[in-house]
């Protein structure tokens, strides 16, 4: 009924915006990066299976690398692997904290599902880490919009499901 309709419009709304880091990432090797420059070459066509299938064989070649590990984490989630993706989300963020999309992506999937507190938690870290994060440390991303409004919004879609309003008009 509606709240699964309502689920996947949030979906949508959250997830517009996953941060993907496409044809390179600070801690891959060049073996991994030739798997991303093919995962690349997918996307226009949305085979997100041949996409996952690409990350999975770079994940191979850097399997330490918190940014492949974000990718593909977000990446099973939106398919419905849910549990698996926010382990390799979690993974990803144990290897390194300072990883904004994965800190992003966890807390809007979280979101998604109605888990709250710990979306706010990893969202509010994305916000704090992102100006952070120089420019050369921020690979080529496709984006649908600027990623700051991207932590915002899911921000303000956690305060409101919170009911805290105030936040939310912040």
């Amino acid at each position: 009924g509606s709240t699964v309709e309502t689920r996947h419009q949030l979906m949508t709304t959250t997830l517009r915006s996953p941060f993907f880091y496409y044809t390179t990432a600070p801690d891959i090797t060049p073996e991994a990066e030739q798997y991303l420059r093919e995962a690349d070459t997918y996307f226009p066509k949305n085979d997100v299976a041949k996409i996952t299938e690409c990350y999975k064989k770079a994940l191979e070649k850097s399997p330490d690398s918190s940014y492949l590990l974000s990718n593909i984490g977000t990446l099973l989630s939106i398919q419905g692997a849910v549990s698996e993706g926010i382990k390799l989300l979690r993974k990803a963020i144990e290897k390194n904290n300072a990883c904004v999309a994965a800190h992003h992506n966890l807390g809007a999937i979280l979101l998604s599902h109605g888990v709250l507190e710990a979306a706010l938690e990893h969202l509010q870290k994305a916000q704090e880490l992102e100006p952070k994060e120089s420019a050369e440390q921020q690979p080529k991303i496709h984006e649908i919009e600027p990623r700051k409004a991207a932590i915002l919004n899911n921000l303000g879609l956690v305060y409101l499901h919170l009911n805290q309003l105030e936040k939310a008009q912040e």
